[in-house]
């Protein structure tokens, strides 16, 4: 790893390195030191880069590779749920800024994936580490396509440079920095949640469609509902018995991928 330049992003504390192992643990590990009480961390690359559920992320150079760790309230009293939603939605955002011709391109996927056209052009990362009593450092990772896309991959994906989009990492940065900060001060430690929520379904990609959730031991198949106040899914099964969906693999339509 190698010694980053200090920086200012929306106001937060910005480090900004070339090459890192994971800018998600190195801002999970500065806030929870107490180094910073908020940080930025970015890297032209990665190379231990993960995405959900321990997969591999691949993070080549042209890509945008970003971090924001900060402490929240964990004392049951606000539910924390709405962060993916509000991290997601920053990011929708922060791309329609600087490439407003994809703006109606744009979807959200449940929980926080960024489509273009229906493809994957990022992923985000939400993880949670103990602090302080009471509170917990998250830490909010996005890898965006703004050069580059696997070719090879649970979904299909796409890259901003081959939408015929030319973004450098440095400019979305600037813009999701800004953007995080809004959303961030809209969840209001969690008494946002359902503002976040009703402003996320707006952007929603899926919304009564078929779906299939895909857990580790099985599959659930029905038409995506809604969200709850919290953020969760709402799936309508095939008996007509609404379910909730925390946590899962989603597939709809063309996003599926038969024996993925």
């Amino acid at each position: 790893m190698d010694e980053p330049d200090l920086r200012r992003a929306a106001g937060w504390p910005h480090l900004a390195f070339e090459t890192i192992g994971s800018t998600n643990t190195e801002a999970s590990r500065l806030a929870t030191n107490g180094e910073h009480d908020r940080i930025w961390v970015t890297a032209r690359e990665q190379v231990a880069g993960r995405g959900r559920r321990g997969r591999a992320w691949q993070s080549p150079k042209g890509n945008l590779f970003a971090s924001a760790a900060f402490p929240v309230q964990a004392d049951g009293s606000m539910p924390l749920t709405g962060l993916p939603l509000l991290a997601s939605l920053a990011l929708r955002d922060a791309v329609a800024d600087v490439a407003p011709a994809l703006t109606h391109q744009l979807g959200l996927k449940w929980p926080n994936d960024l489509l273009l056209d229906g493809k994957k052009l990022a992923g985000i990362l939400l993880e949670s580490t103990a602090y302080e009593q009471g509170s917990v450092i998250i830490t909010a990772g996005f890898g965006v396509n703004c050069a580059w896309h696997p070719k090879q991959a649970l979904y299909a994906t796409t890259s901003l440079r081959d939408e015929g989009v030319l973004v450098s990492a440095d400019d979305l940065f600037a813009a999701l920095a800004l953007r995080f900060d809004h959303w961030l001060n809209v969840w209001n430690g969690g008494m946002g949640t359902p503002a976040v929520r009703d402003h996320w379904l707006v952007h929603a990609v899926g919304l009564g469609e078929p779906l299939i959730a895909r857990y580790s031991d099985g599959e659930v198949h029905g038409t995506f509902e809604s969200l709850d106040q919290n953020g969760f899914l709402m799936l309508r099964d095939s008996m007509g018995d609404l379910r909730q969906i925390s946590a899962a693999d989603i597939f709809f339509g063309n996003l599926h991928k038969a024996g993925a």
